[in-house]
């Protein structure tokens, strides 16, 4: 089946936005018509090359601060103060969890923003408060709970996880979430449903819509993207080097899945190089001609200006973090789980932060970051009303994924590209 470019002016409750969406139709990537044979780009001057270099670096990005403003309904002095600090509370988040040596549930910033620490005993109490953080008193350790996740994990890569569509330790909540479709009853998802009702209070089962089932974000145009081998399409995560000083392109293990070249415009940027999908989804290719594809150390605000990336971060549940991506452009949201685990047709990906951006097919593989500059990862795929919108073009909240940075670095042998 070839490849289906369609334009597209969505008008839906109120919004009026020309989107150009370029996708392959969702028949079997392996069975696509292949690309056009790519070819060398052009040289390119200096001037040109370094214009993506010669930008400002933000504290908080634009609009960040304004959105977050609007949504609390407090001050944007008050809320680029909020953003500015979420780095520093989350990291003491961490810290104070480490020095309870298991007898927590975790950490993660309230509506209000503040730092609250989940505690299982009285010495617990008092540490989190000599902190500053606000302590919470709660049932279960996050040992316990990631325990539980792991168990559904394995037995889901065993014998399949059916019309279960996720689950995750949900920190504030303190229980393991594990969503369901509604209604199905197949024999693989009944099991895995079985098993996390035996543990009681501890999981929370509860329904889903069909349409809410995960998808990865595979057939997508990239901007600053790129064109598989196959024609499919994706987004730049963020510029790396490997060992030997090689440039090579992080973004999502499903869009680099296929072997062949990655292109752009027509143009070749490099081959192939590795993909973890599923299981996790992390993948990258060679940027064979940096002196034209210029490495930049930057995201794309979509507002004609860029964020400089400045190094990586694991934020905590409640933090904000954004992300760039071709159909969507610049959208930000809140960490609402990590670790979660979901489960696409392809199969079982775990490790992955949920968040409630939106993020449509064209996103898939862009930058995750933090609104000061902090890499947290590639857009990994999204609940989707007719596997196309995002749920809030429809007054639903969004559910989103992004496999994490660190892993992704790590398991590619890679070093991010800062300014």
């Amino acid at each position: 089946m070839s490849t289906a470019f369609v334009t597209r002016t969505i008008r839906r409750a109120g919004i009026s936005c020309g989107i150009a969406l370029s996708f392959a139709l969702p028949v079997g990537l392996a069975h696509s018509a292949p690309a056009p044979a790519p070819v060398p780009p052009p040289a390119q001057s200096a001037q040109a090359a370094s214009s993506l270099t010669a930008r400002t670096d933000l504290a908080v990005a634009p609009g960040a601060a304004e959105a977050l403003a609007k949504s609390k309904g407090i001050s944007v002095a008050a809320a680029t103060a909020r953003l500015a600090g979420q780095r520093s509370l989350g990291d003491l988040g961490l810290r104070v969890e480490a020095s309870l040596k298991g007898r927590t549930g975790g950490s993660y910033l309230d509506a209000d923003g503040r730092l609250v620490v989940t505690t299982v005993d009285a010495a617990g109490d008092s540490a989190a408060a000599r902190s500053g953080a606000k302590a919470k008193r709660v049932r279960f350790t996050g040992s316990s709970l990631s325990a539980i996740v792991k168990r559904l994990d394995q037995e889901a890569r065993t014998r399949g996880a059916g019309s279960v569509q996720g689950w995750f330790v949900d920190v504030p909540r303190n229980v393991v979430v594990v969503t369901s479709t509604a209604g199905a009853t197949d024999q693989a998802g009944a099991h895995l449903l079985d098993l996390a009702r035996s543990y009681g209070s501890k999981v929370s089962v509860e329904p889903g819509s069909a349409d809410q089932a995960p998808r990865p974000t595979e057939w997508m145009v990239g901007g600053y993207g790129f064109l598989t081998a196959t024609g499919g399409s994706c987004s730049v995560g963020f510029n790396t080097r490997d060992g030997a000083n090689r440039n090579v392109v992080l973004t999502a293990g499903h869009c680099t899945k296929v072997a062949g070249n990655a292109t752009r415009n027509g143009y070749l940027i490099g081959a192939m190089r590795t993909s973890d999908f599923p299981g996790s989804d992390h993948g990258t290719f060679w940027n064979s001609y940096p002196t034209y594809w210029q490495p930049s150390p930057s995201v794309y605000l979509w507002n004609n200006t860029y964020l400089t990336v400045r190094g990586t971060w694991n934020p905590p549940v409640g933090a904000t973090i954004c992300k760039s991506g071709i159909t969507t452009g610049w959208t930000c949201g809140t960490v609402t789980a990590k670790d979660r685990t979901v489960t696409y047709p392809e199969g079982v990906i775990t490790g992955l932060v949920q968040h409630n951006a939106c993020v449509e097919p064209g996103d898939s593989g862009g930058s995750n970051i933090s609104t000061n500059g902090y890499a947290v990862g590639v857009t990994s795929g999204a609940s989707l009303i007719d596997k196309r919108w995002c749920r809030s073009r429809y007054g639903q909240p969004n559910i989103s994924w992004y496999q994490p940075i660190a892993p992704a670095l790590s398991a590619n042998g890679l070093r991010l590209l800062v300014g």
